[in-house]
């Protein structure tokens, strides 16, 4: 038995079921009018806004400033993109700072939607993607998208990891409006500033600070190292080991609050955590302060492990965060969700909401012992249509049926792509309705998950195969010919209809 799916053939198809998918339709919350940028809200990219010292670069150019430079950040952005116009303003900002601190970066962008051959060099997939270039060799930017996340990712990757105060009114000037860790020591050298080192390497989103002056650490009540916030308990304390283990515990424990309101500000914040699990607890507004009383309670002893993540249900920008996790908007009472950011896995918590269910439920979340969820329209009552139906409660038993080669569409109703196959798709059905062995199927991604979709489980050749054939009715038929395990021959037709004879394989 081979099963195999139409989803890579069809663009757009796959949007619903895949990890990306799955992410971006709960990360890209509140971006301008709604959730995706693909609707193409607002004006066009940088219509108010100066880019300044941003350099435009095109395929004629690229090589000469991007590849040739030392150091390099490009943007990648649509005009049409969203979450590329709030951008903007900060990308042009960041830029004309490092200008005056770091003037062998270059600060670029280019239109991916005009230099379609840069963009797919690079692998664009979406927008606005962050490219590093170190002499010519890239990397992926992982810091925040705002004009000091920007200029303190830059500067690490630039120059020291860690910057150095030397004066009680340095550091109380960088501690004034930064958050960030505070460290002395007796020489920038040795076992313990080694660490210390490697571990603002690996952070680049924390500034860390380091000093050799005792009168400055004891001025902003420093004894060893100290993590500087200016949110929940304020500032924390280490008193661990220095080892590069036990640093990056303590920085990734307490570098994020203990509960997030999802908002427009706060996708990085979530999904650029390096924190995969993730518990939402969803609320009206009058119940929201206990049910973050609550989370932030349970937060405590999973820092580091869990993000919790608040969604206020009287918001109208929360309607499709509640839909993409089957949750009833009218519910009184809190309701809460586990959600794994790597496999876009989702787990329903479903016991009456307190601190001991809470803490039972993100115990068994962390031990792998939930089931996922995975909503499923139900099934049509006749499904004896050419183009045979298939929901998340029928997936097991129609597309891995082992008697069967199944090929599977996975679509979205207002997806263009896939209106426009509807005609070759079910004339496909209808060329295989008396083949016993091979079922034409379709499944709407926007009503119905199952884990080897979710997942993208299919064969990576398959994929690969499919993203070559033709959507014509003979390239699909070549297709499935191709690829289909179990022999079979289609029905001859009449002389008298030799056009459709040749085109069946």
């Amino acid at each position: 038995m081979m099963n195999f799916s139409l989803a890579a053939l069809v663009a757009s198809l796959f949007v619903f079921s895949s990890t990306l998918g799955v992410q971006a339709q709960y990360e890209d919350y509140g971006a301008d009018a709604g959730y995706g940028d693909e609707y193409g809200y607002g004006d066009e990219y940088g219509d108010e806004v100066d880019d300044g010292d941003v350099v435009v670069i095109t395929q004629d150019n690229f090589a000469d400033i991007v590849l040739k430079a030392e150091f390099a950040l490009v943007e990648f952005y649509a005009p049409w993109c969203g979450h590329c116009k709030s951008l903007a303003p900060e990308y042009a900002q960041a830029a004309s700072e490092l200008k005056e601190i770091a003037p062998n970066v270059v600060i670029a962008k280019v239109d991916a939607t005009v230099e379609e051959e840069l963009a797919g060099e690079y692998e664009i997939e979406g927008f606005p993607t962050l490219k590093w270039f170190t002499n010519g060799v890239t990397s992926e930017y992982d810091g925040d998208r705002n004009a000091d996340g920007i200029v303190s990712w830059v500067k690490k990757k630039t120059g020291p990891p860690a910057a150095t105060v030397e004066t009680v009114e340095d550091a109380e000037k960088f501690f004034k409006k930064k958050s960030g860790v505070f460290a002395l020591f007796d020489a920038f050298e040795g076992p313990k500033w080694e660490s210390f080192q490697e571990v603002a390497k690996k952070e680049p989103k924390v500034e860390f600070v380091q000093t050799l002056s005792t009168e400055a650490a004891l001025a902003m009540g420093v004894e060893s190292l100290t993590y500087f916030r200016d949110f929940d308990d304020g500032n924390m304390q280490y008193d661990g080991d220095w080892s590069v283990e036990s640093l990056m515990e303590f920085v990734k424990a307490f570098k994020i609050p203990r509960v997030i309101p999802l908002n427009q500000g706060s996708d990085d914040l979530i999904f650029d955590s390096g924190i995969d699990h993730q518990v939402i607890i969803f609320a009206s507004s009058d119940l929201m302060e206990e049910a973050t009383r609550v989370a932030a309670d349970v937060s405590k002893e999973n820092a580091g492990k869990i993000i919790f993540v608040s969604v206020d249900t009287d918001e109208k920008e929360t309607e499709q965060v509640l839909e993409f996790f089957s949750l009833s908007p009218s519910e009184t009472a809190t309701q809460v969700m586990g959600f794994k950011a790597g496999s876009g896995a989702k787990y329903q918590f479903e016991d009456e909401y307190s601190v001991v269910s809470l803490k039972s439920f993100c115990a068994k979340f962390l031990a792998g012992d939930l089931e996922a969820f995975m909503k499923s329209a139900d099934p049509p009552e006749q499904n004896d249509d050419p183009v045979t139906v298939v929901v998340g409660k029928t997936f097991d038993t129609i597309v891995k049926d082992p008697t069967k080669d199944v090929l599977l569409e996975v679509y979205a109703p207002w997806c263009g792509h896939c209106k426009k196959l509807i005609p070759t798709y079910n004339k496909l059905g209808k060329r295989f309705q008396k083949i016993d062995s091979v079922v034409i199927a379709k499944m709407d991604g926007t009503e119905n998950e199952h884990p080897e979709v979710q997942e993208e489980r299919l064969p990576a050749e398959k994929i690969e195969a499919g993203e070559e054939v033709d959507r014509s009715l003979t390239g699909l038929t070549k297709f499935i010919k191709e690829n289909a395990v179990i022999p079979y021959e289609l029905p001859r037709k009449k002389s008298s209809q030799t056009v459709e004879t040749h085109e069946e394989l």
